[in-house]
């Protein structure tokens, strides 16, 4: 993932952060994601509604793409089967409760039930 420096002792941070591109209906999502995701030091590279999350996923080239599950389960999981079909190689986190991890050969699918639960499984997928 890169060269890592240390940021305090007994801890290592990437100098090139996992990028995560952010898609939700609900602005109130999308800002306090954006603000605790970045807190955890991800790179949040855009935030946008579901429906546009295929199209911004080819784009931005993110890493990971976190899909709001909250509002509806249904819609989260067509937005996550749509970017799969895509052929872009990323992960894609859906944040609601309940749901089990899935995907197929390029993306992996797992859902998240909190944010602490979300940037542990981001730390675990990308080793940071």
């Amino acid at each position: 993932m890169g060269a890592t420096v240390p940021r305090d002792a007994g801890s290592i941070t990437s100098l090139h952060p996992v990028r995560v591109l952010l898609a939700a209906d609900d602005p109130r999502f999308l800002r306090t994601a954006r603000f605790l995701l970045e807190r955890e030091g991800f790179a949040v590279v855009g935030a946008c509604a579901r429906d546009e999350a295929p199209r911004r996923a080819r784009i931005d080239r993110p890493h990971a793409v976190v899909v709001d599950g909250n509002e509806s389960a249904p819609a989260a999981a067509r937005t996550a089967f749509v970017i799969e079909a895509s052929g872009v190689p990323l992960r894609v986190l859906v944040l609601g409760s309940g749901g089990a991890r899935g995907g197929g050969l390029l993306t992996q699918t797992a859902a998240c039930g909190s944010f602490a639960e979300l940037t542990a499984e981001l730390r675990r997928l990308f080793g940071v």
